[in-house]
């Protein structure tokens, strides 16, 4: 997979999906991109270990490494897909 930038990322998302993230929740595209800079600060990895899913949800779990503490740390992510778009993800660590 390529890298892809913030805009291109909040792109994906309905209008109005949203991303819960560390317990906060970010509200429509603006918000996303938003969230999606901050992250891309952060120097990380993801290696996918499973993937499962149909139409309408997707749920991933990866092993995330990086510059920070508890590395490497496991995440489960929970898209919600509605018309080829992500209405929701949720990212939730298995500290």
């Amino acid at each position: 997979m390529t890298a892809q930038s913030p805009e291109d990322i909040a792109s994906c998302f309905t209008e109005d999906g949203v991303v819960t993230d560390e317990r906060q929740s970010h509200h429509g595209r603006a918000a996303i991109l938003k969230w999606r800079q901050d992250v891309q600060a952060i120097s990380f990895r993801e290696r996918v270990l499973s993937a499962e899913g149909d139409d309408a949800a997707v749920t991933l779990t990866c092993e995330v490494s990086g510059a920070f503490k508890n590395s490497p740390i496991l995440f489960t992510y929970r898209f919600v897909l509605s018309e080829g778009l992500i209405r929701s993800l949720e990212i939730i660590d298995e500290l």
